[in-house]
């Protein structure tokens, strides 16, 4: 009796067992679910990586194009200037222009009417130096204030460039935050994943030194009973003895 209520102590209880039981596959749906939300960071932080490349390819091209402009106004004073070849590249820049302006420039609000009109008249006061008209090319040029329009573009440009920069630096929180919440996630996986491990490890053992102590007691009674059966024995050929006396 003695024996059998220490075995019933060193049972496990029912709800610590049912706990143990349960406990394992938690783990595992809690992984899974971590490593869904993983997931979904990793392509959290794609797709603003991919905003940032776009944000900061939009900066370069309006840096360029307005850069071109500038460029463009400048070859426009060195022909009225009369330098040798300068209709040539303003030409040239003048295509450039018209190539970087789409989609940069022209998107800007009130820009494209006012390039448009700067555009004509450095063509038409280059084609008046041109043609040997340099002196009334020069004081049309003059008159155009063609550099008030230029520095407009070039404000509107670094304007929209900052506006870009300020989100660029948002994109580079975002990223980030999300790669931390991303490589914190794989922490506690990892260190889940490995409890789930552990647990089971520990309910395997538990239940092998159930079975090695059910082996003992089977055996325990067994040589109990073979005990008895010996006894058993003893008293029957003792009383044997008695009646043949």
């Amino acid at each position: 009796m003695m024996k059998l209520a220490i075995d019933q102590d060193r049972a496990p209880q029912p709800m610590a067992r049912r706990r143990e039981v349960l406990l394992p596959p938690a783990i595992i749906l809690l992984v899974f679910a971590m490593v869904v939300i993983a997931i979904g960071g990793f392509a959290y932080v794609g797709g603003q990586q991919q905003g940032l490349a776009s944000l900061r390819a939009q900066n370069d091209a309006l840096r360029a194009a307005a850069s071109a402009v500038v460029t463009v106004d400048t070859d426009a004073a060195h022909v009225l200037n009369g330098e040798r070849g300068a209709m040539a590249k303003f030409f040239r820049d003048s295509e450039t222009v018209s190539a970087l302006r789409v989609g940069t420039l022209d998107a800007l609000p009130g820009i494209a009417p006012e390039l448009d009109k700067l555009m004509h008249d450095l063509s038409e006061t280059t084609s008046l130096s041109a043609d040997g008209n340099g002196d009334q090319a020069r004081s049309k040029f003059t008159a155009l204030h063609t550099a008030d329009t230029v520095q407009a573009v070039a404000d509107a440009a670094q304007t929209a460039i900052a506006a870009a920069s300020a989100q660029i630096s948002e994109h580079e929180s975002h990223i980030q935050l999300g790669t931390l919440a991303v490589l914190l996630l794989q922490v506690l996986s990892g260190t889940l994943a490995m409890s789930g491990m552990f647990f089971a490890f520990r309910s395997s053992a538990r239940e092998a030194f159930g079975r090695s102590a059910a082996l003992r007691s089977a055996d325990t009674s067994r040589e109990q009973v073979a005990r008895l059966f010996e006894m058993a024995d003893v008293l029957q050929s003792a009383a044997d003895y008695g009646d043949a006396n």
